[in-house]
């Protein structure tokens, strides 16, 4: 049976139906593997306490760090506040999940949301990158394709698609409150080189409910 769950119209549902399509495509990645892939892991630490998180992000082969806080408003509404450093560099990043509608057929549920995030880069140009947000969900399995453009940004066009990110994991239940979720994270190209590989690389998220 299939439920609708949505703060929209149905307008949604030929979107979702489209979101189908796109995601039957993500077979197709292990055809892209190179030898080059592989050699950044990204390890996420994550801490929750009824609606709020704390996540500490590092990874092996990247300087790269981020430390995020988090505040689930509601169901449907979320607002994060990431800080981001790496490379001599640092960078401030809130950001606001909205997710407008769902759809649950028997076990598979697709979502679609926005997420407006504020790149606030010391000694660089701010800009506004919104993401599309599209999600597939499948008992433990989790898929998101997540379009992301620039708006404001110095050398680049209003509303510019800089690429799109597909985030895989899946939920391992250790305890009522120990969760790992391991994955990948593979990231193309966009109005510049539309679908070109940009990375591949492994993931895990440990999650702690307090």
């Amino acid at each position: 049976m299939s439920t609708i769950e949505t703060g929209m119209n149905n307008t949604v549902v030929p979107t979702l139906r489209k979101l189908i399509a796109v995601l039957s495509a993500i077979v197709f990645i292990p055809t892209i593997i190179s030898a080059d892939d592989w050699d950044v892991h990204q390890n996420n630490f994550q801490i929750t306490k009824d609606r709020y998180h704390v996540r500490l992000r590092d990874y092996y082969g990247k300087d790269l760090t981020h430390l995020q806080l988090g505040w689930a408003a509601s169901s449907r509404f979320n607002i994060q506040y990431q800080y981001w450093s790496g490379n001599g560099q640092v960078e401030h990043r809130p950001r606001f999940d909205f997710r407008f509608g769902s759809i649950n057929w028997n076990d598979h549920k697709f979502s679609i949301g926005i997420r407006p995030e504020l790149r606030l880069l010391e000694d660089k140009d701010n800009y506004i990158r919104p993401w599309l947000r599209l999600g597939y969900k499948y008992e433990s399995l989790n898929l998101s394709i997540n379009p992301r453009f620039a708006f404001g940004k110095a050398g680049s066009s209003t509303g510019y698609w800089e690429d799109t990110q597909v985030i895989f994991h899946y939920d391992i239940p250790i305890s009522e409150k120990i969760t790992i979720q391991p994955g990948f994270w593979y990231l193309t190209e966009g109005s510049s080189d539309a679908g070109r590989k940009k990375s591949l690389y492994s993931a895990i998220q440990f999650n702690y409910k307090l």
